[in-house]
């Protein structure tokens, strides 16, 4: 505007040489388990202090199936690794407090209740570029400029005659 520029909202930060948690790529299993009572709350509450004893073993995302059969689940499975930050809001900001071999909270999908494993977590590395990497880059940029440069004044110099 013209009196000078105003931010309406701040969507995402960036940060520059650091670890940005959204980057964390996780694997994890589901549990699915079927209900269709009126009475959630309770459901969930139970289920809850059924599945709490089960991820004190540390071979919880190893012996998946025989977790899921214990816990009464009626799906299991192996989830695509993902970043964090794909993942939704509420349940990355469980995610990303979790240790490995635990679970989430149960998470209420249509038919019933899901909780989540984490399994693995690979978290990137963040290190400082190189004298090549950075000489490079400004090289490029100088390249570039100059290609710039040269393109305006050939277009100012032409001369286009129109019959």
């Amino acid at each position: 505007t013209e009196d000078g520029i105003y931010i309406i909202q701040v969507v995402d930060k960036s940060t520059v040489l650091s670890l940005n948690e959204n980057d964390i790529v996780v694997k994890m299993k589901s549990m699915f388990f079927n209900h269709s009572d009126e009475n959630d709350i309770a459901f969930r509450d139970e289920l809850s202090a059924k599945i709490e004893p089960l991820f004190a073993g540390t071979d919880v995302c190893e012996n998946m199936e025989k977790t899921a059969e214990t816990a009464g689940a009626t799906e299991s499975g192996e989830l695509a690794p993902v970043r964090i930050g794909d993942l939704p809001v509420d349940i990355r900001q469980e995610v990303t407090t979790m240790e490995i071999g635990t679970g989430t909270s149960p998470i209420k999908e249509e038919g019933g209740y899901s909780i989540l494993i984490l399994c693995e977590k690979n978290i990137p590395e963040v290190g400082l570029p190189d004298f090549d990497v950075v000489q490079d880059n400004l090289t490029q940029s100088r390249v570039q400029l100059m290609a710039r440069r040269h393109l305006r004044d050939l277009r100012r110099d032409a001369i286009v005659d129109y019959r």
